[in-house]
């Protein structure tokens, strides 16, 4: 226990208690054997050490640990912060087990913080932990494979999961940027979309939507996902100029993915400060996970929304998710799914239900989005449509720089002239290599 007396008031420092909860503990156990759960606390008791310093494991099972952690005596919001990066640190940090690199899905729940310090037997505290714990809503929790096919799945998706958080966490991923444009002036950008990317041996790129997918199975995207908004704000706070996008999974929408209110602090404090950060990040969600959601990812929405921030909704029309639950969100961007442009020729049933889709569209949000526009009849009928903003990779492609108009390319492209010039990415891939983010 620290002596409060002896420290100076500028580093007084707060005991607190911690409990800590492998989430996917019960989905590791049936996958790889009940030895990798000793491997999983003792990896975290290490992590432990080297996050919270001065801390000191008190308790330790099967399935966690309790620490009793001391904090600054700086804010009142500090623990919290605390909490979830170390949570995050953990998440992050892959456990080498045999020839496997695993994710862990760890949540947590703390005590109040006391000055005059917290017994590591004490009642009180371990109750308002465990609490807190208890209203963790991890989706890893809800992932558990019941059969040998399921398993071999559950080891097949962390096998490409696991790599792709290595690489980000390493800098070796970067953003290609997608500008949403008009159709009648391609110039006109309304914004660019952030689409993940990792560096080949050669330099090519290659996009994440496979490992990214893994990771939604897992129960795991929102490990992936805080770590992208805020490398986007980061990009937002580097250039004023900019309004950008980036989708993310419905189910990493809550404050509570590590436990009671402790998820997204830095997100939050950073659009607090900086509410212009807020008005020109948009985040957007798939229609194929906006089913069902949660009463905590609508107050995640509000507290976004309260900040100035928007919501988009991808797919939409694939009816993977009812109207009333896309209506429910209440997006402020809609992007059709680009199935209904692709047929939208193959007859004259196809091109009305696309004219439905965009009136449906229209009544549920101000900003309608056509995506996967390419040929020019494509183009025409969102013309006729009065379709305001499109996505194509034909024109206005994905591009690591946010500058593409370029008029004598683009008649050139136009003609089918001139074929797209092949990006070299050797620069990024070394720079990757040696910058850590």
């Amino acid at each position: 226990m620290i002596d409060l007396d002896r420290i100076s008031p500028p580093d007084r420092r707060s005991n607190y208690l911690v409990v800590l909860r492998i989430d996917n503990a019960r989905a590791l156990e049936a996958a790889y054997g009940s030895d990798v759960l000793c491997a999983a606390v003792e990896h975290i008791r290490q992590g432990v050490e080297q996050c919270l310093e001065p801390a000191e494991v008190v308790d330790v099972t099967t399935r966690g640990l309790t620490v009793l952690a001391h904090a600054a005596v700086i804010a009142t919001d500090f623990v919290r912060t605390q909490v979830d990066e170390l949570c995050l640190a953990l998440s992050t940090s892959p456990l080498h087990y045999g020839e496997a690199d695993i994710l862990l899905s760890i949540s947590a729940g703390y005590s109040d913080p006391n000055e005059d310090g917290v017994d590591r037997h004490s009642t009180e505290a371990k109750w308002m932990a465990l609490r807190r714990l208890k209203g963790a809503v991890a989706p890893a929790l809800a992932v558990v494979p019941c059969n040998e096919h399921e398993e071999m799945r559950y080891r097949a998706d962390m096998a490409i999961a696991a790599p792709l958080i290595m690489r980000h966490v390493a800098g070796e991923t970067f953003f290609a940027w997608r500008p949403i444009f008009s159709p009648e002036d391609p110039s006109i950008v309304l914004r660019h979309e952030a689409l993940l990317r990792y560096p080949g041996e050669r330099g090519e790129q290659f996009d994440c939507a496979r490992p990214y997918r893994a990771l939604v199975r897992i129960g795991l995207a929102h490990l992936l996902d805080r770590l992208l908004v805020i490398r986007v704000l980061d990009e937002l706070e580097a250039d004023p100029e900019a309004e950008l996008s980036i989708e993310i999974a419905l189910q990493s929408l809550s404050f509570d993915l590590c436990g009671q209110d402790s998820a997204w602090t830095e997100l939050m404090a950073r659009l607090e400060q900086k509410p212009e950060l807020a008005r020109r990040l948009v985040l957007e969600v798939h229609e194929a996970t906006a089913h069902s959601p949660r009463d905590d990812t609508f107050t995640f929405l509000g507290v976004f929304r309260a900040l100035g921030g928007r919501l988009s909704v991808a797919g939409f029309g694939s009816c993977s998710a009812s109207i009333r639950e896309v209506a429910r969100l209440r997006p402020d961007t809609l992007k059709l799914d680009s199935a209904f442009i692709r047929t939208a020729f193959s007859s004259g049933l196809s091109r009305a239900r696309f004219a439905d889709l965009v009136d449906l569209a229209r009544s549920l949000t101000a900003i309608v989005v056509a995506d996967g526009v390419e040929t020019p009849d494509q183009w025409d009928i969102v013309a006729e449509l009065g379709v305001q903003w499109i996505v194509g990779a034909r024109r206005n492609r994905a591009s690591t720089r946010r500058i593409w108009f370029n008029p004598v390319y683009d008649r050139l492209a136009a003609d089918d002239l001139l074929e797209p010039p092949a990006l070299n990415m050797e620069p990024v891939r070394r720079a990757a290599g040696t910058r850590r983010h």
